[in-house]
């Protein structure tokens, strides 16, 4: 079967979720001997990162087609000069990407795959009128991190305005935001089947009209796969390590962690395991807003910056720290986490849209400053509950997110498409 694959940027190992989860779900298609077209639809940072750095993915893909997205028009202008989109906005002024149609339509024409899958809205936009039958599901909302920025400013650590600028860009945020839920309910019932990789997403986009929209399980490539529970120190001889952040510094979801983490957990941590005793080790690429730079200088944080040996940071750490004190989606570094068999820790938010998260199951949840911090001094205190946590973290992921169980069902969707069509 040749499958047309559609993203918003490059899939690869060891960078960020959408990619990670493109790269596993494309290397699995193709061990299973379909040819895959890979369509990039990129903005420009993702498209140079496209050209410089497709190499690996390369390995499994017959063709890539590379596409630039055309820049947003500047909406108060538009507005100024046809008032009427204001109310009734034309599709590429919610996604630019809508522009790239003509062009995809006509690689289409060329590759004649049996079937499209598309991951993410971007990307959608200028395949929708294919008529070759179409899988859509998505990573978040894609309102969700523009929104978030400007509703919980004190939350991200990053300043309060209030002025005429500001004002603008909150009510442009949100006229944005609303076309946008629109057009993700459009695109998802344009495409013939589809969802999401989130559970609380996908019912979401049911409830608000996209009633086909189901939950997939997230595909990611193993990480650990000589993990053995026998290799980790649990003597407590040594400060007890916490890993945190594990993205870039400057990201919506790493910033609400920290600040979560620095202002709510931090000192109560001090009180209950002792200043001595314990060290925060600060992994990610990126700085943090003024407001947090104070906790540089603390002694009990580490700020490592970008680490090349991730396996490492996770074999030595005794807890992985991941709270998101804001709701945005699902996050891909804490399945990464249950991948290496790590004891995690994180906040209830994250647990929304993973329903096979379980506390003191398979993870450890809280739900505020205080239940997070009692947690990880439980973990602290409790050697056979990290030991548990970690077995069972891996169990969670082998049995759910591993590619060779998630993804065969994403395949047999698009084998349902082509072969519907077939038929036809």
């Amino acid at each position: 079967m040749r499958i047309s694959f559609f993203t918003h940027c490059l899939p690869l190992r060891d960078s960020h979720g959408a990619a990670e989860t493109c790269y596993s779900v494309i290397k699995f298609l193709s061990s299973q001997n379909h040819e895959i077209i890979l369509n990039i639809v990129a903005d420009d940072k993702e498209f140079i990162n496209s050209k410089n750095n497709s190499s690996e993915i390369k390995k499994y893909c017959k063709k890539i087609n590379l596409y630039k997205i055309p820049s947003r028009k500047n909406l108060i202008k538009n507005f100024l000069t046809n008032p009427i989109n204001f109310f009734f906005p034309n599709k590429n002024l919610i996604f630019p990407s809508y522009d790239l149609e003509s062009g995809v339509l006509s690689d289409l024409e060329i590759d004649k795959p049996d079937v499209i899958f598309i991951y993410h809205w971007i990307a959608a936009a200028p395949v929708l009128n294919s008529k070759i039958p179409k899988l859509l599901i998505t990573g978040d909302l894609v309102h969700m991190p523009f929104e978030t920025r400007m509703l919980y400013r004190k939350k991200l650590g990053l300043n309060l305005e209030f002025n005429l600028g500001f004002i603008i860009k909150f009510l442009g945020v949100f006229w944005l935001g609303y076309h946008l839920r629109k057009q993700m309910i459009y695109m998802l019932n344009k495409a013939d089947d589809g969802g999401s990789f989130g559970w609380h997403d996908a019912n979401w986009l049911k409830k608000n009209g996209a009633l086909k929209s189901k939950y997939f399980k997230t595909s990611l490539i193993d990480t650990n796969p000589e993990f053995d529970i026998g290799k980790y120190d649990f003597t407590n001889k040594k400060k007890f390590k916490i890993i945190t952040a594990l993205s870039n510094l400057e990201s919506t979801s790493t910033l609400s962690g920290m600040v979560f983490l620095f202002e709510e957990v931090l000192g109560k941590l001090k009180l209950n395991i002792g200043e001595k005793n314990f060290e925060i080790h600060v992994i990610g690429k990126g700085n943090l807003p003024n407001s947090l730079k104070k906790y540089v200088n603390d002694e009990n944080i580490i700020m490592r910056g970008y680490v090349e040996d991730i396996n490492k940071e996770f074999d030595t750490a005794d807890v992985v720290l991941i709270p998101t004190a804001v709701f945005l989606g699902f996050r891909c570094r804490i399945l990464n986490s249950f991948a290496q068999g790590a004891c995690t820790i994180i906040h209830h938010n994250d647990a929304i849209n993973q329903p096979e998260i379980k506390n003191k199951i398979n993870c450890l949840v809280g739900k505020n400053g205080e239940e997070v911090s009692n947690l990880v001094y439980e973990a602290y205190k409790d050697i056979e509950l990290r030991k548990k946590i970690r077995i069972e973290a891996r169990n969670l992921y082998l049995n759910n997110f591993s590619p060779e169980i998630s993804t065969p069902v994403i395949l047999n969707k698009l084998k349902e498409l082509a072969l519907n069509t077939n038929e036809i």
